[in-house]
């Protein structure tokens, strides 16, 4: 794979050339035979737009004869995923593969007076190769002759122009574009081409623009049959000259870290086509190398030739200091150990939503963040929640019939507050289906307090304080299935039973629970480190409460007046039943409730706890208007 810095091994030359230096081989180039004398017409090239483009030439080849190309450059072009069309056009295609640099040809005889180079004028469009017509939103690059546009500038010629079986006179175009305008319009007009894949990374203006012209020039006169070539129009408004940098043996010995000498860095870098001074003080970098901007660069080069094999590892004195690692750091690491531990998958989404999307889970204060150039226009916005992501994953598996969705993410989320934008990182889970696929015995389908349960776990883990559960009506989440996660009076994350709304859009039948926890607001109420207490020395004693409720009441305004009630010896209290059904009324629920009571100095008496307990059933009697069932 190329990467984005390299746009010189585009074509089957610059890997080549890499391949020859590598392996101490001369790199032999294609032919390219031109007739000694020139003869024919040529085009005047205007540019308008200097900035836009930095080089223009054009070479007009007279007396072609389009047809089918011969079996080699026919097979050539199909084995780089070519589509062959004529030779004409499969000639610029092939130098296009070949040399790394696009060409394009012209109809001569659909060319009036001149070739221009400047931007969409208001009003004009432009047909293009595939059937779409451009206009001039925007502005963008035209190659246009004397009355419109003929080609999008560096992308694709129009329809207009084109070559077809009929054409005789052709005009061969190699040009230098600006690689930003190239880029911007390609995705403003979602609209990507080899031309453009290469001019946005950065072409060659001056040896590989010609080299590639010459050669397509002569492919045209030999295998097209042409009879003869005008001079070449050159319009090269600013020359870019090669960069020029200088080094030294003793630096590349001391990156590399092995010994070095003045004649194999010499020896390397001319092997990759630089120009060396004898004291390596001057050093001219090829354009086509876009990426040397530090002479840091040179020295891989060095080390790619050389070979990375020969830089041998050396032991150090330095004892290894261990990084630093902060809160944030702290709290992903554990959060993703203990849910990959509880069995969850980490799934790792596009940052990208939709924009207008429904689905909006986010409880995030701010606006959207709109990308201004989205590579995909369903994906045209930053996601203000990770839970739409994870719905997916599960639509795609419920599709290949997976009964089991057990997912968690990490990641940021994104919005706008006060006309800045802001990033959270939050914590996401989804739960539903079946708990245990293998388990046929026990089958069990997740439900909202299973997941509860791996919230509370996760939170306890994170070393936060019991948090509480409130109801509250989110966006995305079905109606009274839905709470916020609170821990010290603040909001730290939301949870609910994903409504069957959005589940039917992505065809999911199985219930489904989601949690989002955001980070920032939670890492302020963690304790940075444990604390650790010393055994009970001195026995617990247990008391059972069941006692009748009204079922608007929740547990939580439950457990707060016990705890208020008990007194400091109360340790723990946990619900151990809910009974709905005969002897209650439909209205009412019975609620039963566990707790243990402990002092850290003594064994507490009997007559102690029973005098708590008597508080606490007088304090649901009084406040919450609980009926006494029973007490153990």
């Amino acid at each position: 794979k190329v990467p984005p810095n390299r746009p010189d091994c585009l074509g089957l030359i610059g890997i080549a050339r890499e391949v020859a230096a590598m392996l101490g081989l001369k790199l032999v180039l294609p032919g390219a035979p031109l007739p000694n004398t020139v003869q024919g017409p040529s085009v005047t090239v205007d540019i308008l737009d200097p900035q836009l483009c930095g080089r223009y030439t054009c070479q007009v080849i007279t007396g072609i004869e389009v047809a089918k190309s011969p079996p080699w450059l026919h097979s050539r072009l199909l084995a780089t995923g070519s589509r062959p069309i004529n030779n004409a056009v499969d000639i610029t295609n092939f130098v296009l593969k070949e040399w790394g640099h696009p060409l394009h040809a012209f109809d001569l005889t659909k060319v009036r007076e001149r070739v221009v180079v400047r931007r969409f004028q208001p009003g004009e469009t432009l047909e293009l190769l595939d059937g779409r017509t451009v206009s001039a939103d925007n502005e963008p690059l035209a190659i246009a002759d004397g009355a419109a546009p003929m080609a999008l500038a560096g992308i694709m010629g129009g329809r207009a122009s084109s070559i077809t079986p009929t054409t005789v006179d052709v005009l061969l175009e190699a040009a230098y574009f600006e690689p930003t305008n190239i880029r911007k319009t390609s995705r403003g007009l979602g609209l990507s081409t080899d031309a453009s894949y290469r001019f946005e990374r950065g072409a060659d203006p001056n040896e590989t623009l010609d080299a590639a012209r010459d050669r397509a020039a002569s492919l045209l006169l030999s295998v097209a049959k042409g009879k003869s070539s005008g001079p070449v129009t050159d319009n090269y408004p600013s020359k870019v000259n090669r960069r020029i940098f200088s080094l030294s043996a003793e630096r590349v010995a001391g990156y590399l870290g092995i010994p070095m000498t003045r004649e194999t860095v010499t020896s390397s870098l001319e092997k990759l086509g630089h120009r060396c001074s004898d004291n390596l003080e001057k050093i001219e970098v090829p354009s086509r190398r876009v990426d040397v901007n530090d002479p840091v660069v040179l020295i891989e080069d060095v080390a790619r030739v050389v070979g990375y094999d020969a830089i041998e590892a050396a032991p150090s004195a330095e004892l290894p200091t261990p990084g630093g690692r902060t809160a944030l750091d702290a709290v992903r690491q554990t959060a993703r150990e203990l849910l990959t531990g509880a069995g969850h998958l980490e799934v790792r989404g596009v940052p990208l939503e939709p924009v207008g999307d429904g689905d909006d889970f986010s409880q995030l204060k701010g606006g959207p963040i709109a990308l201004t150039n989205p590579l995909v226009a369903d994906l045209g916005r930053l996601r203000r929640s990770l839970m739409p992501s994870l719905l997916n994953t599960a639509a795609q598996n419920a599709r290949r019939n997976f009964t089991t969705f057990r997912y968690f993410e990490i990641d940021k989320t994104f919005c706008l507050r006060d006309g800045i934008p802001q990033e959270d990182w939050a914590i996401a889970i989804l739960l539903g289906g079946a708990l245990n696929d293998f388990d046929w015995s026990t089958r069990r389908e997740a439900d909202f307090f299973d997941l509860k349960g791996v919230v509370e776990s996760l939170l306890e883990n994170l070393r936060c304080p019991r948090p509480s559960f409130l109801p509250a009506a989110l966006p995305g989440y079905a109606s009274e299935m839905a709470a916020r996660i609170v821990v010290r009076d603040s909001t730290v994350g939301f949870m609910g039973q994903v409504s069957q709304d959005v589940l039917a859009v992505r065809k999911v039948q199985q219930p489904l629970f989601g949690a989002e926890i955001f980070i920032g607001s939670l890492i302020p109420a963690t304790i940075p480190s444990a604390v650790f207490e010393p055994l009970e020395r001195f026995p617990a004693v247990f008391r059972d409460l069941s006692f009748v409720v009204k079922k608007d009441i929740r547990y939580a305004e439950i457990e707060k007046a016990i705890r208020s009630a008990a007194g400091p010896q109360l340790e723990s209290v946990n619900c151990i039943d809910v009974f709905e059904g005969k002897g209650i009324s439909h209205d009412n629920r019975s609620v039963t409730v566990s707790l243990v009571f402990r002092a850290p100095d003594r064994t507490l008496s009997s007559e102690e706890v029973t005098a708590s307990v008597d508080r606490v059933v007088a304090q649901l009697a009084d406040g919450l208007n609980a009926e006494l069932r029973s007490r153990l």
